[in-house]
């Protein structure tokens, strides 16, 4: 391995390592207010910086993104706050008997991330003309609908017909952008789906700690990196042939095996060691989760790549040297999380205090 290989592994080993120092100091937070918040404004915080990328992203920085996806970015915080209400000193019973709220929660977080971008983006689209004032107007419409929000997702003794008042704009909103022609079609499609994509998991991460504790979170963050740090490591070393060259033309056959070994282990691995329990599957549950986080993480690592590839961008930013921008770091969890929230009720226990 040549020098600058080397000292490229060097700073991602650095870069890695500084974000797991982050990550347990978030969880000595939220240990010690025994509250989800800290993990919430991390994910938070994280989110809009992965916006701010998105904003700025080769192709589609000139597709008005930051003010579109920013709302919705704080639609979906506000409702994750909202849902954030519980102390970590419940049992295991009442998580169970809640399990049902929270997924419901994740599911009408990912409607309003793509509600409140569909018709914030109607709104830019149609000032767009007035090129002269639209700086101007694109804050003014960003204020009212973070006001709008907040009447809607904080004061839940509003009328509920306000409710419907906002879904049946936004099916109107849906229709018109399907109707409106090709490019504004795209543009309109882009925005919802990259809402879609990059706004709900990382606040999520609060549910995960909810449901399986800290401990819980930890494992799903190593099961979600571990692979990706294995299959660098070992496409690196010995890496030959390359499945997905138009999308990811560095990743290689040998690292995605390496990778699902990887997860599979590190799966058996936190059961082993305690992180979370399994009571029903034990071991076996350990290597069927790890290798559910580790698909999830390669697939949301290959969406990223793809998205990166339509904007004509190596990297989401230069932020972090050769790791690239906060993108590239989260890209495993936008798809582990969900994958997580769903399918390790039915192999982890539940968080008992």
């Amino acid at each position: 391995m040549d020098a600058s290989k080397r000292a490229k592994l060097w700073k991602r080993t650095w870069v890695g390592g500084s974000i797991a120092a982050a990550l347990a100091l978030t969880l000595w937070g939220a240990h010690e207010l025994a509250s989800g918040w800290p993990i919430l404004i991390v994910g938070s915080a994280l989110t809009l910086v992965s916006v701010f990328e998105l904003g700025r992203m080769g192709k589609l920085a000139h597709r008005d993104l930051t003010w579109i996806l920013a709302p919705a970015a704080c639609a979906v915080i506000l409702s994750t706050g909202d849902a954030t209400r519980a102390f970590y000193g419940e049992s295991a019973e009442d998580r169970a008997r809640w399990l049902g709220y929270w997924q419901g929660t994740l599911a009408s977080e990912y409607l309003w991330a793509v509600v409140v971008a569909a018709i914030v983006h109607t709104i830019l689209a149609t000032v767009r003309p007035l090129a002269r004032f639209r700086p101007w107007l694109q804050l003014g419409v960003v204020v009212l609908a973070l006001g709008w929000l907040w009447t809607i997702l904080v004061r839940p003794t509003e009328p509920p017909e306000r409710l419907y008042l906002v879904f049946g704009a936004a099916a109107l909103v849906t229709v018109r952008s399907l109707l409106r022609g090709p490019y504004w079609r795209t543009d309109f499609l882009i925005a919802i789906g990259l809402a879609a994509w990059a706004l709900v998991p990382l606040p999520a991460l609060t549910k995960v700690w909810y449901l399986f504790g800290e401990t819980g979170l930890i494992a799903l963050v190593v099961l979600s990196k571990i692979g990706d740090i294995a299959g660098y490591y070992a496409g690196s070393a010995f890496g030959r042939h390359h499945p997905f060259p138009t999308i990811s033309p560095g990743k290689t056959t040998e690292g995605c095996l390496a990778s699902l070994v990887a997860g599979v282990l590190g799966g058996v691995g936190v059961v082993a060691v305690g992180l979370v329990q399994s009571t029903s599957l034990g071991l076996l549950g350990g290597a069927l989760a790890g290798a559910a986080i580790n698909l999830a993480a390669q697939a949301g690592d290959l969406f990223e790549s793809w998205v990166k590839r339509r904007a004509g961008v190596k990297d989401a930013s230069t932020w972090f040297g050769p790791s690239g921008g906060m993108l590239d770091l989260v890209d495993s969890l936008l798809f582990s999380v969900p994958v997580a929230l769903w399918v390790w009720p039915h192999v982890f226990d539940l968080a008992q205090v």
